[in-house]
């Protein structure tokens, strides 16, 4: 349940024991044991966070094979590198310590008395940004250990005959100076031109592409630096997977006399950055028969899909004799559009869009590797395709968004409202006037999507609603989200558009509350003069809620229904408790997380139900009869979770047991999806 330090003693019969060394709890640790001070075998070198603050502590180790702490003087640290070596040559052994704490790299020399004296400027020469890694080792073969420091600024020291450092330029490309985030090794890999260099970390990337998708910023790296005869290095292409946030070790598996690698971290082949460990053996000295590939990892991408979406799966292979793997494809469904791209490096994707025919059905996929010796492998994953196929609408992306589906032409079915930022920014200025959207697409004869000329102003953080208002020439729009002002910012608007004779759309005077973050319902709740409006949402940075209901001269006046004003709000209209006409849910963020289920009187007015309903902010809503008794229910989610609430006969509601799975600034809706004549619930 906490951080933990523990020295594990081997026995006789090679198992381990946790030894009593009164090792002080350490999280975030860096570890070094050698034998310091020259008396009574190894002692531990440790920094971290103990208790939450840095730490920095030499244990030296007793005759009784316990353990104390020296009076050191160590400066306190974390998020860096131990290590212990006789950087000087006198004295014995030394510390070098990197972290990001105030000291960012310091040398701690032995003195001939056992005590230390700390020195910022001999090794690190003066390093002032964080430093994230440290390795040590004689690189040049001259003048004694060298040291590779990776961080805000990597540097390889090496060591002159006067016992100063000078930096070298060893080619090295910075990763990321975030605490515990790199890892650097100094080794002889290849057996030639003396020690090469290891280092992993978060490399800076322009752009990358995983999965099919874009990224940007930083990326898990994996580089081999080779030393070159006169003593320069080169990126070697050792086929290493890129890792960050880990370690790495490195020593002689197999026994046959060359370095083998251990690489621990966040791994750059999965899809969500799942750690992995990968032991690369080096095959410089083969002298064992040829053995099998090995199957190391499958990563899916949408392991469920639907009928015209793309399936990612990546899958990966590993030899332990280093023979180069070839890779195919030798099992996939018939249907659908596959392809397969051999990476190398045993690394293989496949590429999947399932076709309408394999709706409800489970396609399956093998991939086999070859060492083209004889030996292979191979491995095999399932899609399981959806009874729902994703159409090809050619429709324009956006988010802090809201939808809506009417008939809006009376042409041709169904059309589509989408409203929202077509930019991932969540901040609009000036020149993302293209990038807030509302946009009408008209359904065709064949089936896609056109976008209308309908000039409607683009919103971001959005709400939308279709109905026909005023009775006349087909369904209208309310469209309600942050506009672009003329201060480079967004401010709140509510419109609503009337439909024309023409097809068109023009912005009716209805002196709506503008909101944004909010949400719109449009259904004629009074039972006079055509449908009515219910808007909520942020105005004048405080949460709203008005009910507008139409007039006899289709004009709007806000009534008196004493409703709580919400934010990151949702809302849906329905008589729930068959009496007096529609009610009113609405949930968002008041005072506090809410969800109020307002319930219409004889006399028009609201009153609040005692329904004892989790409040939830970012909120989605939908009413229908779900389980067939007692009338409507109620479904509610956002920031507080998602709840199904079933009414019972008397009127109050009792959550369901429907196990649905949390989600927030998204939607709810239910209809029949399958068509078996019972309610379904989408939630985004």
């Amino acid at each position: 349940d906490g951080p933990i330090t523990t020295l594990y003693l081997q026995q006789s019969d090679g198992s381990f024991s946790p030894a009593n060394a009164g090792l002080g709890n350490v999280r975030k640790a860096a570890v070094a044991i050698a034998d310091v001070d020259g008396q009574d075998g190894p002692d531990v070198l440790i920094t971290g966070e103990e208790d939450f603050d840095p730490t920095a502590r030499l244990y030296l180790q007793q005759p009784d094979g316990s353990f104390s702490e020296a009076d050191a003087g160590l400066d306190a640290t974390t998020g860096g590198t131990v290590s212990i070596a006789d950087l000087d040559g006198q004295n014995g052994p030394d510390l070098l310590i990197t972290g990001n704490t105030d000291t960012k790299v310091a040398a701690y020399f032995q003195q001939s008395d056992g005590s230390f004296t700390k020195d910022t400027e001999t090794v690190g020469g003066n390093y002032t940004d964080y430093a994230t890694a440290a390795s040590v080792a004689d690189v040049d073969g001259q003048n004694g250990p060298d040291v590779l420091l990776v961080g805000a600024d990597t540097r390889l020291r090496l060591q002159q005959s006067d016992g100063s450092f000078s930096s070298a330029d060893a080619g090295i490309t910075r990763v990321s100076e975030e605490r515990g985030s790199a890892a650097v090794e100094i080794a002889d890999v290849d057996g030639q031109n003396g020690p090469d260099l290891l280092v992993t970390g978060n490399q800076q990337t322009e752009v990358s592409i995983l999965f099919g998708r874009f990224d940007t910023g930083f990326d898990p790296s994996a580089t081999l630096y080779l030393q070159q005869s006169d003593g320069s290095f080169s990126a070697a292409d050792a086929g290493l997977t890129g890792v960050a946030a880990g370690d790495l070790s490195v020593g002689d598996i197999e026994g046959d006399g060359d370095t083998d690698l251990l690489l621990t971290g966040d791994d750059l082949l999965a899809s969500d950055r799942t750690p992995s460990a990968r032991l690369y053996v080096n095959r410089s000295n083969q002298s064992s028969a040829n053995r099998a590939p090995q199957g190391m990892r499958t990563d899916v991408l949408n392991a469920r899909a639907a009928p015209g979406d793309s399936v990612f799966a990546r899958v990966e292979f590993g030899d332990r004799d280093g023979d180069q793997l070839s890779q195919q494809l030798t099992g996939s469904p018939a249907s659908g559009s596959v392809s397969f791209t051999d990476g190398g490096n045993g690394v293989g994707e496949v590429i999947f869009v399932p076709a309408q025919s394999q709706a409800g059905r489970t396609a399956s996929f093998t991939v086999e590797a070859s060492d083209g010796n004889g030996a292979t492998t191979s491995r095999s994953f399932r899609v399981e395709v959806s009874e729902l196929a994703a159409a090809t609408a050619t429709l324009t992306g956006v988010r802090n968004a809201a939808t809506s589906i009417a008939d809006i032409d009376g042409q041709n079915g169904p059309d589509l409202l989408l409203a929202g930022s077509r930019v991932s920014k969540l901040i609009a200025s000036i020149d993302d006037a293209e990038d807030l959207s509302t946009t009408l697409y008209f359904q065709q004869s064949d089936g896609s999507f056109s976008p209308a000329n309908a000039d409607l102003t683009g919103v971001t953080d959005a709400a939308t609603a279709v109905a026909d208002v005023d009775g006349q020439n087909g369904p209208d729009l309310l469209v309600a989200g942050g506009a672009l002002n003329d201060f480079g910012g967004t401010s709140e608007s509510t419109t609503l558009y009337y439909q024309q004779s023409d097809g068109s759309f023009s912005a009716a005077d209805a002196n709506l509350t503008n909101v944004v973050d909010g949400s719109v319902s449009i259904a004629d709740v009074d039972g006079q003069h055509g449908p009515d409006l219910l808007i909520t949402g942020e105005s004048d940075f405080s949460g709203t809620a008005t009910l507008y209901l139409q007039q006899s001269d289709g004009s709007f006046s806000p009534a008196n229904a004493n409703l709580v004003g919400v934010e990151t709000s949702a809302t849906s209209i329905s008589d729930v408790d068959g009496q007096h006409g529609p009610d009113l849910l609405i949930a968002g963020e008041a005072s506090d997380e809410s969800a109020t289920l307002y319930l219409q009187q004889s006399d028009g007015s609201f009153s609040p139900a005692n329904a004892n309903l989790t409040g939830v902010e970012n909120a989605a809503t939908a009413i229908a009869d779900v389980d067939g008794q007692n009338g409507p229910d109620l479904l509610i989610g956002g920031e507080g979770g998602i709840t199904l609430y079933l009414q019972q006969s008397d009127g109050s509601f009792s959550a369901a047991g429907a196990d649905l799975p949390s989600a927030a600034n998204g939607s709810a809706s239910i209809a029949d999806v399958n068509g078996d004549a019972a309610p379904d619930l989408l939630i985004t």
